[in-house]
């Protein structure tokens, strides 16, 4: 009897030695970066790590230079990797990365990123300089990194690709937010006035981690059939006093993970929304909770809040497959004392595993 694709594929992960290749180091400031990445096994994930300095200028009187809560992972925009055949992955910035490691829990939380670890300054640096006195420049070390996750699972090649053929090159496409702007989606704000600007230099390093396998253990084909996706949209329709907020998901893929990060008033909340929904075809509720169930649910799943103005709908234990639904909404039914103010948005983030059109099969 033929193996199973489901034994061929834990065969597979079970005799593949994880491996890991660095790449060049990029210089921030240019806007955008490109890595070509590497023709080596099968891509599980990539580690991005910036390393840099911010400084800022003030006059005598000193003014205000503010961080973003997503500060510092903003700093890294919405990028892309896109396979060698043009198939786009990830497409997520710097905190939608960091969200999507805290929920899938072995991740940091922001404000206490690496715990007690003794390292912890080597990779998270984030403390803003205080203003000079008497005026002028004074600068702080920053550092952070994250995950692209290709594959579904770390140690797996689900959902990932061979990057062992001969045509083509996969590519991660990173852009770079600007740093300085009026709202929180920008790392920095300044007065303007008595904190005049604002810099940041430093590097980009990426580390590609991919799995090798021995020549006579069969390739999972039909796992790797399937893409690994992580896909960011952004809304600001109906962003309102009583407004029902609606995200409409692309059919054709099994959902194991949505998250939403709201924006009120230039401020990450959640506590104006009176609704979270899960909506079958554009009308029937699969799931339907008022804010505090939603709240003590998480709390209990996480043994802690998740940041504030997340929104998380987790699949993993009964994911939505394409022959379930014909049309996923996430809606958010938002109360009559939410105030979009200078700034709202919702940004949804999904992770779903589907098959390309043509049922593209990958060799090596």
């Amino acid at each position: 009897m033929s193996a199973s694709p489901q034994q061929i594929l834990a065969a597979f992960d079970q005799a593949a030695t994880e491996r890991s290749i660095n790449q060049p180091a990029k210089a921030y400031g240019a806007g955008a970066a490109t890595w070509d990445l590497p023709h080596a096994g099968i891509p599980t994930y990539m580690v991005l790590s910036f390393n840099g300095e911010v400084t800022r200028t003030d006059d005598a009187t000193g003014g205000t230079c503010s961080a973003s809560p997503y500060w510092p992972f903003n700093i890294l925009g919405p990028s892309s990797l896109v396979d060698y055949a043009g198939i786009t992955r990830i497409f997520a910035d710097g905190w939608d990365l960091e969200l999507m490691e805290i929920v899938k829990n072995f991740g940091a939380f922001p404000d206490v990123p690496y715990g007690n670890l003794a390292y912890a300054d080597d990779v998270f640096v984030a403390a803003l300089p205080t203003a000079k006195n008497g005026g002028g420049t004074a600068s702080a070390p920053v550092k952070f990194g994250v995950f692209v996750p290709v594959s579904y699972m770390k140690a797996s090649a689900l959902g990932s690709y061979a990057a062992t053929v001969p045509d083509g090159t996969a590519q991660y496409q990173l852009h770079e937010n600007i740093l300085v702007g009026p709202t929180i989606a920008s790392p920095l704000t300044i007065d303007g006035v008595h904190c005049t600007a604002a810099t940041l230099t430093g590097t980009w390093n990426l580390t590609y981690y991919f799995l090798d396998a021995p020549n006579n253990v069969q390739i999972p084909l039909q796992a790797l059939q399937q893409v690994h996706e992580v896909y960011r949209q952004q809304s600001t329709d109906n962003l309102a006093a009583g407004a029902n907020n609606i995200s409409d998901l692309l059919t054709g893929r099994t959902y194991y993970r949505v998250f939403q990060n709201m924006v009120e008033n230039n401020a990450p909340n959640i506590f104006d929304v009176q609704n979270i929904q899960f909506l079958i075809d554009s009308s029937t509720p699969a799931l339907d909770e008022y804010l505090i169930p939603y709240l003590i649910r998480t709390r209990n799943e996480f043994g802690r809040d998740l940041p504030g103005g997340v929104i998380f709908r987790d699949f993993t234990s009964k994911p939505w497959t394409p022959d379930s639904y014909g049309s996923l909404t996430a809606r958010n039914i938002l109360s009559g004392s939410f105030n979009p103010g200078s700034f709202a948005n919702v940004v949804t983030v999904r992770e779903c595993l589907y098959i390309p059109s043509g049922n593209l099969v990958q060799t090596v």
